[in-house]
């Protein structure tokens, strides 16, 4: 018994002399507790601060996105009188309304000298894929349609039928686009190659495809539209 107690007593002792290291490593571990909890809140502020940061981003990115659509879409409205003809070469002298005058004679459109507003024609850029082209502006919008209309009716258009010598080379009448639709149309076109559409096509400078020769027209007013078409991704 008496034994016992020595024991106990001991243990009672050896408690005694290592609960100050025990209370000590206690206070350690709630001030850690309390610095991680302090961490975590901070970092869910700072995560809360970035989920509001980024729905602001995205916010000035739509506002920046529509303001930049609506500069385009009046760009591109000031040129609907407009009509770009791709395939005649270069010449410094050419009579530019001219040659407007005879694309309409052949494709049964009368285009008179008091239907344009202006015509001249834009030389290549050196060593760029791009031909010399006309830019011919018509006075009233309606009379720019109909010839644009008519010419599907004399389709393909070549050199020889407007009587201009050298070998003959397809000409090619197409609203006149702002640098972003241009852009788009490009897209458009090598998506066609590509079989991802039957057709595309401009009309009064707005882009349209198909994706079969049944369906309805799809307009196409930004890039993005054309990835959701084809399952691409905006990088693409």
């Amino acid at each position: 018994m008496m034994a016992q107690r020595a024991s106990v007593g001991q243990l009672h002792d050896l408690v005694q002399a290592i609960q100050p290291s025990i209370d000590d490593l206690k206070k350690r571990f709630e001030d850690k507790i309390s610095t991680f909890s302090t961490a975590v809140n901070e970092l869910t502020k700072i995560q809360e601060d970035q989920k509001i940061l980024k729905e602001k981003v995205k916010r000035h990115s739509n506002d920046i996105d529509n303001i930049y659509d609506s500069q385009n879409d009046l760009e591109q409205y000031s040129k609907n009188f407009d009509i770009e003809i791709k395939g005649i070469p270069y010449a410094e002298s050419e009579d530019c309304k001219m040659r407007i005058m005879k694309i309409g004679e052949v494709v049964g459109c009368e285009v008179r000298d008091e239907d344009l507003d202006g015509c001249h024609m834009l030389r290549k850029h050196k060593g760029g894929p791009e031909p010399s082209s006309i830019i011919t502006r018509f006075f009233i919008r309606e009379k720019k349609h109909i010839l644009m209309k008519m010419r599907k009716t004399r389709w393909p258009l070549y050199t020889k039928d407007l009587n201009i010598p050298g070998d003959s080379k397809q000409v090619f009448l197409n609203d006149h686009l702002t640098l972003y639709n241009r852009r788009i149309l490009c897209k458009t076109v090598d998506l066609k190659v590509r079989g991802k559409f039957t057709s595309a096509w401009t009309n009064r400078g707005k882009i349209f495809v198909k994706n079969n020769a049944n369906d309805k027209p799809i307009l196409v007013r930004v890039s993005w539209d054309l990835n959701g078409l084809c399952g691409l991704s905006n990088e693409n």
